[in-house]
């Protein structure tokens, strides 16, 4: 299962959002907007900066990337099989 954010300011409700993605599957995979493509996404800056934003959602998930743009299509690609 795979979700994408920005997850600053990290609360209850991004909490919730990955702890409910396991009903889903049992491999979880997050993809989180640098600082930059943040910036470009919501025309402001993030409270915490990306290792802050990174430890808080390492906890819930089972992998973990960072995004350094705001089309995660390619990474995405890179992530999934054919066979997928």
């Amino acid at each position: 299962v795979y979700t994408i954010g920005c997850f600053d300011l990290f609360h209850r409700g991004h909490q919730n959002v990955l702890l409910a993605l396991r009903e889903f599957g049992y491999y979880i995979v997050a993809g989180i907007h640098d600082d930059e493509s943040y910036f470009k996404l919501k025309n402001k800056y993030t409270i915490d900066n990306l290792e802050t934003r990174m430890d808080n959602v390492k906890p819930f998930v089972d992998q973990l990337f960072v995004i350094p743009s705001t089309k995660p299509g390619l990474y995405l690609k890179s992530m999934v099989s054919e066979q997928d």
